[in-house]
């Protein structure tokens, strides 16, 4: 898709055909200046691509942006967002949701993005409840903790909606995890 909208941009007459579609965007920056470091506010409004020399043979040969073992596409289509690829944890896939989420004209997200089978430690359980000690905000001896396969099983009682989110996030973060079933109620 951005090869198309490479090629589009530079047909257009002048390059200026979409300069309504094109957001400014502000960026602020230091640039240093001896002893006194100067900052700089300043807008992009112009689109300083394409570049004459750039073909699609060109754009293969680039080096990936992501780590070899997970990448994600983002395909666009009248503002509607579709996320594709694999990670390896569950926090890139979030990332990648929030990222897309963020950026101004997205209408909605279809986040299709897989997680990677990559191997569970026997002692899962046992890791994520140590983690579950050493978080101030979740009383660990009322969660119980088991695995089957890649998916992860909370039971228990928790003391508030925080120590709920933060059970659930520590288990995510385990080695492995591709499911985190939440069964924790919460009973202040």
């Amino acid at each position: 898709m951005r090869i198309l909208v490479e090629y589009a941009a530079r047909d257009a007459p002048a390059g200026r055909q979409f300069d309504d579609e094109i957001a400014p965007v502000p960026v602020s920056f230091t640039s240093p200046n001896g002893a006194k470091p100067k900052k700089h506010d300043i807008i992009f409004k112009t689109d300083e691509g394409p570049r004459a020399d750039t073909s699609l043979g060109a754009l293969a040969k680039l080096k990936p942006a992501f780590h070899a073992k997970g990448a994600v596409t983002a395909d666009v289509l009248d503002g509607y967002v579709t996320l594709s690829g694999q990670v390896r944890h569950y926090f890139q896939r979030q990332a990648a949701h929030h990222a897309v989420s963020n950026v101004e004209g997205v209408l909605g997200i279809d986040n299709r993005v897989t997680l990677s089978s990559d191997p569970m430690p026997s002692d899962v359980a046992d890791r994520i409840q140590k983690a579950f000690r050493r978080n101030a905000i979740i009383d660990d001896s009322l969660i119980t903790v088991t695995n089957v396969g890649h998916t992860i099983q909370l039971n228990g009682v928790v003391n508030s909606w925080a120590a709920l989110d933060a059970a659930e996030d520590t288990a995510w973060q385990a080695p492995g995890v591709m499911q985190v079933v939440d069964d924790l109620k919460v009973v202040p």
